[in-house]
């Protein structure tokens, strides 16, 4: 099971994936790679809940 972070005393909670992304922007890909790389986390269920 992914580890889940709280980021503040009432939540929200999120998965350690979704606290890579803040990062995202750095990477220098296309928007569409951008979007890609996102759908792809979605589907496989890595996202906050």
């Amino acid at each position: 099971m992914v580890q889940r972070v709280t980021i503040a005393p009432q939540g929200p909670e999120f998965s350690r994936f979704v606290m890579g992304y803040w990062r995202l922007m750095d990477w220098n890909i296309s928007a569409r790679q951008l979007v890609s790389f996102i759908e792809e986390h979605l589907d496989l269920g890595r996202h906050y809940r």
